[in-house]
């Protein structure tokens, strides 16, 4: 039909082949003679055959014998090297089959296919190895392809983690762009992040106040709760629902790479902590995505102390935005009081390097009568309560001993909360209480006077401040 249209120019020819091909529901063995003819004639398929070559890309395929799936990856192949014009309709529609469609939405737990699912979408990664072994260069259009039709965020569940499943494959046989797949990855999860503030879950989750106590007073275990149990509770906020399944698939997506021989973590872990730097430091508000990190972090020290250092340098580096440096030292807070897989001589290092960069910051600005306004030190003020933080938050490992007890003198923490730039004024509360009890006790320093002249100066400003409207 395609060489009478060519040589005689009989267009009816060919629409009726289109309709044809629109309308008849065609079998197995008339589908493998469809198609090992279409790849014969696949050097007639010019630019103005495109509707052809788009019903021909469009036509069921998963479902169907080996045989056909093979006849047709064989045309896909032959179309793709002969005419690369075409290269970029048959990606997107092969993309487009890794969005699961609401009637397999029964096939998809926590982002996993069951067997039948997974046996098709097999067939559909193994078309993109091969055509990626064939022209390398397509490559750059799956991953175009992949960005573009990466579920909205408010859509269902199962399609937003359906078609995570199938990027996070695409990484094992495309191991050379995992960096710029996880960043696809990571900008979608962020976009989640950022729309669902953790105090709208626990406000669908929880509530009634008083069912949030008696968590917290449990321990946040429910009863008969094991550790370790691999059971999830579907979450009652949409989008927290697909938030904890994302999540959940990213941690197994990180412990499987641990488990993999051949220094694959190392290399993943370098590629996450770029794209946490990319992404999750400049952007405000982010509650869950750093965890991807702290959870990476946990399987080796070389990890923690690598995040770690990394970010110190950021803050010790006055070309990073504020913005950077403040949200660094935040995370290197966090880790050294939190994760109990941080060891007590490495945090008792970056608490030396946190208060030697504050005691040279206050002979700096004491000597240069820098500007006194709270903006200008922003940076040295989060320095300060990260150290107050860790303090407080480590107090029991940090007072254990007269050895550790000497180590923290040696911080000269009253200097710095007695200083000129005053940090425990802009010191969260609770952070600048827990430090001022445990800082009395060992005698460390004497932070309950500063704190109640700064309670008189506040009250006495919203006064002023009342009595002149």
């Amino acid at each position: 039909a395609l060489q009478d249209v060519v040589d005689n120019n009989r267009l009816a020819t060919y629409e009726e082949l289109l309709q044809k091909l629109k309308e008849e529901e065609i079998d197995d063995v008339q589908f493998m003679e469809l198609f090992i003819d279409a790849k014969r004639s696949v050097p007639l398929m010019k630019t103005y055959f495109t509707l052809l070559v788009d019903q021909l890309l469009s036509m069921r395929w998963l479902d169907r014998s080996d045989e056909c799936t093979e006849a047709y990856k064989n045309f896909v192949i032959e179309l793709s090297i002969v005419h690369k014009n075409f290269c970029s309709m048959t990606i997107t529609k092969l993309v487009k089959l890794f969005i699961p469609t609401p009637a397999a939405r029964n096939q998809w737990k926590v982002g996993v296919p069951e067997d039948g699912q997974r046996l098709q979408l097999a067939s559909v990664h193994d078309l993109i190895m091969r055509l990626t072994n064939v022209i390398p260069m397509i490559f750059d259009v799956v991953l175009t392809q992949l960005r573009k039709h990466f579920p909205y965020h408010k859509k269902p569940t199962y399609e937003v983690t359906g078609y995570l499943y199938n990027v996070l494959q695409v990484t094992e046989y495309a191991s050379i762009y995992c960096d710029e797949l996880l960043d696809i990855v990571f900008h979608q999860l962020l976009q989640l992040d950022v729309n669902v503030p953790r105090s709208e879950i626990e406000e669908s989750e929880y509530p009634d106040e008083d069912m949030m106590f008696d968590m917290s007073i449990n321990g946040g275990e429910e009863e008969g709760a094991k550790e370790g149990e691999d059971e999830r509770t579907t979450m009652k906020h949409p989008l927290a629902e697909t938030l904890d399944c994302f999540m959940h698939m990213m941690f197994n997506f990180i412990e499987r790479s641990i488990k993999e021989e051949g220094g694959q973590a190392d290399r993943l872990f370098k590629i996450m902590f770029k794209q946490f730097e990319t992404h999750v430091l400049p952007t405000h508000n982010t509650d869950h995505v750093q965890f991807l990190l702290f959870y990476f972090c946990s399987f080796k020290l070389s990890y923690a102390e690598h995040f770690i250092s990394s970010l110190w340098k950021n803050v010790s580096n006055p070309n990073i935005s504020p913005t950077v440096r403040q949200a660094s030292v935040g995370y290197i807070a966090s880790m050294l009081a939190r994760a109990k897989f941080v060891p007590l001589s490495f945090l008792k290092t970056m608490l030396q390097e946190l208060s030697q960069w504050v005691h040279g910051y206050i002979q700096r600005s004491d000597s240069m009568h820098h500007n006194q306004t709270l903006k200008a030190h922003l940076v040295f003020y989060s320095v300060c309560q990260a150290i107050f933080y860790v303090v407080a938050f480590r107090s029991k490992h940090l007072t254990a001993n007269a050895k550790n007890l000497a180590f923290l003198q040696s911080l000269q923490l009253s200097s710095i909360v007695t200083c000129h730039l005053n940090p425990l004024r802009v010191c969260l509360p609770t952070v600048a209480t827990a430090f001022a009890g445990i800082t009395r006790a060992y005698q460390l320093a004497y932070c309950h006077t500063i704190l109640e002249r700064n309670a008189r100066r506040k009250l006495a400003t919203v006064y002023s401040n009342s009595s002149a409207q």
